[in-house]
């Protein structure tokens, strides 16, 4: 059969408005995004290392520095420092007044509370949190003059935290917590 009767007559028998309909039968594409996902449920126990700085940011990361852990809360340290107290912020995530998110990719910390870079940071991929409780605890430090040099101790408590990537699959973190990390301004 000629090409042309055939085209025809498979968009006379097939078109709709010009659409051509294939019904493949097939209608899993045998991959799941979310099962072969980067990073595994209950992460939290492979972040090695914790620091902290300015006002205020956490992070935990791993060893190889490909995983991070990263949290940024405003003004709390020099909030605590002003009131001479202790302050508590419980965050039902998501929520404006916390960052709080995963980054995938080689380097991460290496611009983290550190002013000097040693390497390339490159972020392939960022989870966001979803859903969960953040509670956090900020100690005043040493009373100073400056505001620029004020410091605290912060403890952060995550349960139950999900974060959810760009394909909107979500993973659990587990029961985490940053125990009374040195934060403010500090040199370096």
């Amino acid at each position: 059969m000629h090409r042309g009767i055939l085209a025809f007559l498979i968009c006379t028998l097939g078109c709709d408005l010009g659409k051509l309909g294939v019904d493949s039968g097939d209608t899993d594409s045998g991959v799941d995004v979310c099962e072969v996902a980067a990073l595994e449920q209950d992460f939290g126990s492979v972040l090695a290392f914790q620091g902290g700085c300015s006002d205020m940011v956490l992070f935990a990361r791993n060893a190889a520095d490909t995983i991070q852990l990263y949290v940024r809360v405003n003004g709390v340290v020099s909030a605590a420092n002003g009131a001479e107290d202790t302050q508590v912020h419980t965050y039902l995530l998501p929520d404006p007044d916390i960052t709080l998110n995963v980054n995938l990719g080689e380097n991460l910390s290496d611009l983290t509370c550190d002013d000097v870079a040693d390497g390339d940071v490159a972020v392939a991929m960022t989870y966001l949190a979803t859903g969960g409780t953040a509670t956090l605890v900020i100690e005043p430090g040493e009373q100073d003059q400056e505001e620029w040099s004020q410091t605290g101790l912060a403890t952060l408590a995550l349960t139950g935290v999900e974060f959810t990537d760009g394909n909107q699959c979500v993973i659990g973190m587990g029961d985490f917590s940053f125990e009374e990390v040195l934060v403010g301004w500090l040199p370096g």
